[in-house]
């Protein structure tokens, strides 16, 4: 008893630094000129500016959120971020090649085109196609210092397509925090890789840039290929660049600089699990300024993406197969200006407005190709409400307008199903709230509402055309509609996390309930006429169903004095559909209905567990993850003839195994052997059977000097 009031004091004491710490902060709000390690250190976890601007800790963000470190990125001995995703739980991760994968959270894994995906706030989202090219990111393991997962609708804080979550991947910040590391790994399946990580700071501390580069080599997986994937498939080959820098022009001014610049082959899946093959090179410019002054922190942050693709594709006629080439090219452009004020000790606010330019060049086959573009211009405005109430209970309240405003500049034809003239505007709202309540020192509880929106991809509005004619057989065909509208999603969430200091570990539990409403899918409708001898298809992408998804999480973890960690995760996600009895056909498109009814209800797996063990001391670590998934049924096909053609397709359940062990010499080398899809030759993730995963062994040597 003696000692209970010297306990209380401490930790008074450490409130009140910290409290103070974080308004201090507060008035430095920006997500690369935080000192996270300092306040790392203060408050013993993770702190995050993402989700509101404002300096959090990540257990008091009005989202859910999960943070994985940098400690543990290196423990983990990947080398991409969907393999670290895994092991959180509620999402659902299908790896399909070396180098890619398509990623989930709660349900529904409609090809990771509702997943928001952010490299220090620069968006990665190909806008063109709708996915996330997770072997693109040109970020190095090495120089990510935290990555943060939010589960649910985020739009109104992160941005358009963030209906199911947002993965933000957050560097180590050059002007105060110095890494500088060489990696090389060799393994099975061919696999080859060299990265490397410099820091330079001036002397003054007033500046730093940051280099990184990686080139990344292996076989493609050893399974059984369909005589179009054999033609098209190539062994991955890719590299990436970048350089970022920070500098303190005056005390109250910061400017930032960033380039990035990758190369590689194309691996993905495309929906229906068919694969997408080819090259792509991509280049992208960002660059920073943030000004203090009495009116608050001004940020200015601009990017430029640019992506160039050479896809592959191969038709089969009487005479054999018939291999084409395609160039995609596409581009976006990035304003934004916000604004982050302290409104006394217990209120900040935050303002946002931006412009965004999305435009691709029309892409198929035939002499319309290239001729024009397809784009989409959105503005949009937005503001955070922050309120501290006590020092137990918080309320986050954001809004957001979207206008969009879209167009084709692209050679009309006499067979199209539109004109350039049919392609006009529309807005969106979105909302996020949470409140947040501390019951006390080790209990949480965040009440979570969310309404975002998922914009429909520049190939859903009509991006894609072929005009054949003279090559195969007649055939002439678009895709797409100027009428396509986004998906809204909606979701109500209650948490809880428990700190249980008898563990020394961390208890979270959440339920969810998410309403998506007006999914659309691809081939709602079409038509096939003979015009002069000429087949003449269109497919829209037409408005199919409106969904409902429920489930529970549960996140047990805890460690012990003798280096040993575990943990236990379980989800449970169970969406149900409403298919709409007259999905809205165009009458341009819609003389009859020889396609599919694309479902979403089953597209993932429903139940997800994990199992981790870990054991790490001064030098050594090692961790095993063993991961189940349930099986489901999807769809691997467009056309459903009855008796003839079948379009679905089942995954059998899965269970997998990833293993590292690894050592740290005094000297900064450190030394590790990972494994992945441990328990099969080969394993099933996705619905496509040429993405079978083949097991993988490697060894990394790394240095940090």
């Amino acid at each position: 008893m003696s000692f209970r009031p010297l306990k209380i004091s401490k930790n008074i004491l450490k409130f009140s630094c910290a409290t103070s710490a974080l308004l201090l902060a507060a008035t430095q709000a920006h997500a690369q000129s935080i000192d996270y390690s300092s306040f790392e250190d203060l408050f013993g976890e993770p702190i995050t500016v993402g989700a509101t601007g404002t300096p959090k800790r990540a257990s008091e963000v009005p989202v859910n959120m999960t943070t994985i470190t940098a400690d543990q990125i290196r423990r983990s001995g990947s080398r991409d971020v969907p393999e670290i995703l895994r092991s959180l739980v509620g999402l659902d991760v299908q790896r399909v090649t070396q180098t890619n994968a398509t990623v989930a959270i709660r349900g529904m894994n409609i090809d990771g085109g509702r997943l928001r995906v952010l490299i220090n706030g620069r968006d990665t989202f190909r806008t063109y196609e709708g996915v996330t090219q997770w072997a693109a990111l040109p970020v190095s393991m090495a120089e990510i210092r935290q990555i943060e997962v939010v589960r649910g609708p985020s739009t109104s804080l992160y941005g358009a397509n963030a209906v199911t979550g947002v993965v933000n991947i957050i560097t180590f910040n050059p002007l105060n925090e110095s890494v500088s590391n060489v990696t090389v790994r060799g393994g099975t399946t061919g696999l080859l890789e060299a990265s490397g990580v410099a820091t330079f700071q001036l002397d003054d501390g007033k500046g730093g840039v940051r280099f990184s580069a990686s080139h990344f080599e292996a076989d493609i997986f050893d399974t059984t290929l369909s005589a179009e994937d054999a033609l098209l498939r190539n062994p991955a080959d890719d590299d990436k660049f970048s350089l970022d820098g920070l500098f303190q022009i005056t005390d109250a001014i910061q400017w930032g600089a960033e380039v990035t610049y990758y190369k590689g082959v194309v691996g993905a899946t495309g929906t229906r699990g068919r694969g997408q093959y080819g090259t792509m090179e991509d280049y992208s410019m960002k660059t920073t300024l943030s000004v203090d002054t009495d009116s608050g922190k001004w940020n200015l942050a601009m990017h430029r993406n640019v992506n160039e693709e050479g896809r592959r594709s191969v038709v089969q006629l009487e005479t054999g197969p018939l291999l084409l080439d395609n160039t995609i090219e596409a581009k976006s452009l990035f304003v934004e200006l916000s604004n982050f004020r302290s409104i006394g000790a217990k209120t900040t606010v935050r303002f946002s407005a931006g412009y965004k330019d999305d435009k691709v060049e029309q892409f198929g086959i035939g002499p319309l190709t290239g001729t024009g573009h397809v784009g989409l211009r959105t503005y949009y405005g937005s503001a955070l409400w922050n309120y501290d109430a006590t020092d137990k209970l918080s309320l986050t309240t954001a809004f957001r307008w979207d206008y969009m405003d879209l167009r084709k500049t692209s050679d009309e034809a006499d067979f199209l199903p539109f004109t350039n003239d049919d392609y006009g505007n529309f807005s969106e709202f979105s909302i996020n709230a949470g409140l947040v309540y501390k019951l006390n020192e080790l209990d949480t509880i965040k009440a979570i509402y969310g309404r975002g929106f998922n914009a429909p991809n520049l190939f859903e509005f009509g991006g894609q055309i072929n005009d054949a004619a003279g090559l195969l057989a007649g055939l002439r065909g678009v895709g797409g509609s100027p009428d396509a509208r986004p998906s809204i999603a909606q979701q109500f969430e209650i948490q809880y996390t428990k700190k249980i200091e008898s563990i020394q570990g961390t208890l979270n539990a959440s339920v969810f309930l998410r309403l998506d409403d007006n999914l659309f899918g691809t081939g709602a409708s079409g038509r096939l006429t003979q015009v002069e001898e000429v087949s003449a298809f269109y497919a829209r992408y037409g408005l199919l169903a409106n969904t409902q998804t429920y489930g529970v999480e549960f996140d047990l973890s805890g460690k012990t004095d003798a280096g040993v960690n575990w943990a236990l995760k379980y989800s449970y996600a169970n969406s149900s559909e409403d298919a709409l009895d007259d999905p809205a056909f165009d009458p341009r498109t819609s003389d009859i209905y020889p396609f599919l009814r694309v479902a979403f209800a089953d597209r993932s797996s429903k139940h997800i567990a994990s199992a981790i063990l870990g054991y790490e001391n001064d030098n050594m670590w090692a961790d095993l993850l063993v991961h189940y998934k349930s099986g489901y049924t999807t769809y691997s096909g467009l056309l459903e003839i009855p008796g003839v053609v079948d379009p679905y397709r089942d995954v059998d359940d899965v269970v997998t195994a990833n293993a590292v062990i690894g050592y740290k010499f005094d000297s900064g080398l450190s030394f590790s052997i990972r494994g992945e899809s441990l328990l099969h030759k080969l394993q099933e993730e996705s619905v496509a059977v040429a993405n079978a995963v083949e097991r993988r062994l490697w060894a990394s040597l790394s240095y940090d000097f």
